[in-house]
């Protein structure tokens, strides 16, 4: 049998036996004949340690086609790998966002490739890469891209929340409504779209979908019996500012998104006209 050169090469640059099979795909009993015959010294057992976070999360995965990696170490109960240096844990997705772009990721790191587990470096995104994804596929199918920010400038990144039909709303500005005693107005706390004002409804009602026309009638009848329809109105109206319809969400005062941008529209030019007069 005659001697590999590429064995021979992975040899003289002292990498193991179980690397060097486990690199070349190679039964290690090859490796340890030519190890033999070139006279080298035996192998010793066990992995060299790491000196590096990076070089220990190479020695972890396994290399597959399209340029995918499948992680070989460790992994918690929820299936996340996982790696220990120098008495610090980090996930592998982590460790492979850094090792690409030379970053620390922000939020959330998720493979973005069609293998489910797959490490490599290329393949890792988080939030602020999804985001970017998510912009320039909006601006290629011409789709308006989610936003990063409530009207009320809350980050949506940590504060959206989702109801169970699939809309999404900022719960930051829901948690805010919903505290009787927040200082930010005593109509709030005579509303009735606050949580336990109405025995079986839920304030999920006033953020129901355009086309469910019966629940959204019933919240506008709610608002116009409700004591604070006026206080609610003038404060939705503050808060909106000049936001298009688009970016306006639910049933507010009686209104619905477009309602309220028409009259906001209506008392802008209203005051731009008595401005002009004064003038």
């Amino acid at each position: 049998m005659k001697i590999r050169l590429d064995i021979a090469e992975l040899l003289s640059q002292g990498l193991p036996d179980y690397a060097i099979a486990k690199t070349l795909r190679v039964d290690r009993t090859t490796v340890i004949w030519t190890r033999e015959q070139l006279g080298l010294p035996k192998s010793r057992a066990g992995r060299k340690a790491a000196s590096s976070i990076e070089e220990l999360f190479y020695q972890r995965v396994e290399h597959l086609d399209d340029g995918h990696l499948r992680w070989t170490g460790y992994r918690c109960k929820q299936g996340v790998p996982k790696l220990r240096y120098e008495g610090r844990t980090s996930t592998a997705y982590r460790v492979a966002f850094r090792i690409h772009h030379g970053r620390d990721p922000e939020g959330r790191c998720a493979p973005a490739c069609e293998l489910k587990g797959c490490v490599a470096p290329g393949h890792v995104d988080d939030d602020s890469t999804r985001q970017r994804d998510r912009r320039a596929y909006a601006d290629i199918v011409g789709r308006r891209a989610r936003k990063d920010r409530c009207i009320r400038g809350h980050d949506l990144k940590r504060h959206r929340y989702y109801f169970a039909n699939g809309r999404s709303c900022c719960g930051a500005c829901v948690k805010e409504r919903s505290r009787a005693a927040d200082g930010t107005g005593p109509w709030q706390n005579r509303a009735l779209c606050q949580p336990g004002a109405l025995p079986g409804v839920s304030p999920e009602l006033w953020y129901a979908e355009k086309k469910d026309t019966s629940n959204r009638t019933l919240a506008k009848s709610l608002c116009a019996a409700c004591k604070a329809l006026d206080q609610c109105r003038e404060d939705t109206l503050a808060v909106e500012g000049r936001a298009s319809a688009t970016n306006r969400y639910g049933i507010r005062a009686g209104m619905t998104e477009h309602e309220r941008y028409t009259m906001a529209k209506r008392r802008a030019e209203q005051a731009e006209l008595q401005d002009q007069q004064a003038a």
